[in-house]
């Protein structure tokens, strides 16, 4: 189910299940995974990995990909710098083409 929450400021924000987006492949130049998506999910990495690629592949190869959290455990911690999302100087940071 997908749900058009809201038009704010020419932007349309969704309500949609993280591990299968109603979309098309490339369809977005910016996606923004809110706050909880991630932040809840038990440390499962194979479901974070999951949810990550399905923003990838709806977000155009050239677009933006914007992931917000409350805090890292230390899996995440683990996984975002495995994944080059976290710098050896401590910066979160991941282009498009990291994941």
């Amino acid at each position: 189910m997908c749900v058009a929450v809201q038009t704010r400021n020419g932007i349309k924000l969704f309500h949609a299940d993280a591990n299968n987006m109603p979309f098309q492949d490339n369809q977005f130049a910016t996606s923004i995974v809110a706050t909880g998506v991630i932040d809840f999910l038990d440390d499962d990495d194979d479901q974070i990995r999951m949810i990550l690629n399905e923003v990838k592949r709806v977000t155009d190869d050239q677009g933006e990909i914007f992931v917000a959290f409350i805090g890292f455990t230390p899996q995440n911690e683990e996984l975002f710098r495995y994944v080059g999302a976290i710098t050896d100087s401590g910066k979160l940071y991941m282009p498009n083409h990291c994941l």
